[in-house]
């Protein structure tokens, strides 16, 4: 079995052809996915080794972002550090804790030791406070499960907070990458009951890069700018035309929710919870996988011919 580790879309499910895609992905790569050639070879070492699957899987991501990293690193270097970027994600089950989180977030960018690796983590109340901390450090960060306006808007402080501390602390801005993933798909699900304004997920994603734009036009941001810091890219899973929104009307139709009886707050937080469990689900088959290949690799070990001179 010869696995293709990462791929374009932080969103697919891992598969036994891809059996890491809930922890790796890659942004800029050419084509669907990063190959890793030698997969099967480091299976087999592992087992040989007897490793747990807890440090199997770690060493199989390390391994596999180094490759990544490094095949597009021309990309990296030719777009001015702004694309090319490999992100290896920190435990969902860490979520909830801001120093598991950044000790996580250290462990793996430490380990990897690649300029264009981005740790991806969840912007939960405590993931907002170890983005900050990571970034001060000089890790980039892949920010992930951020449905409504408000929690994005607390995601840019973080990211600000953290990029200023790591000018203070002497680490070149330029060189600490960050991206944002909106999760809005969950705000406009086909047939939901009860019903909501139509394109209420297009709006929410208008209004987000307006907020960004904004951002990067304040006083706070031009100081940042004037030290090399970069934009965080900004990816959503809902094209913010779709519904030829500006300004006013994507406004009206956040401000249209109380009519259909709903909170916004409410619709936002329950789809952020719910890529959090689709992140749990994905990284808990990708661990499945994986001792699953080790059994497998394990297995067909103890059936090779044994190459001792009295075996």
């Amino acid at each position: 079995m010869t696995a293709a580790l990462l791929t374009a879309s932080a969103a697919r499910d891992a598969t036994a052809d891809r059996p890491l895609d809930g922890l790796l992905h890659a942004h800029g790569a050419d084509g669907p996915a990063v190959a890793y050639p030698g997969y099967d070879a480091h299976l087999r070492a592992l087992a040989r080794r007897g490793r747990p699957v807890a440090e199997a899987l770690t060493e199989l991501v390390v391994h596999g972002a180094r490759r990544a990293a490094d095949r597009l690193r021309p990309r990296y270097e030719a777009s001015g550090r702004a694309d090319g970027h490999v992100c290896a994600a920190v435990p969902t089950a860490l979520a909830h804790s801001s120093g598991a989180t950044e000790a996580g977030a250290r462990v793996l960018h430490e380990a990897v030791g690649r300029p264009n690796l981005m740790i991806r983590v969840p912007a939960t109340d405590p993931g907002l406070e170890a983005i900050t901390a990571c970034l001060s450090e000089g890790i980039g960060v892949h920010a992930v499960s951020v449905a409504s306006l408000e929690r994005y808007a607390r995601l840019v402080d973080a990211v600000l907070t953290g990029l200023e501390r790591a000018a203070a602390g002497g680490l070149a801005p330029a060189a600490v990458p960050s991206a944002v993933s909106l999760t809005t798909a969950g705000l406009a699900e086909p047939g939901a009951a009860p019903a909501r304004p139509a394109g209420l997920a297009a709006a929410t994603v208008h209004l987000a890069r307006r907020m960004r734009e904004e951002v990067h036009d304040s006083r706070r941001w031009r100081a940042l700018a004037g030290q090399g810091a970069r934009p965080h890219r900004l990816i959503s899973d809902t094209p913010p035309g779709a519904h030829g929104h500006d300004d006013a009307s994507a406004w009206r139709t956040l401000d249209a929710l109380p009519a259909y009886g709903l909170c916004y707050r409410g619709l936002t937080a329950a789809a952020e919870a719910a890529d959090l469990a689709r992140s749990a689900r994905r990284q808990r088959r990708t661990a499945h996988l994986v001792e699953t290949a080790l059994l497998g690799a394990a297995e067909e070990l103890r059936h090779q011919p044994s190459t001792h001179p009295n075996g």
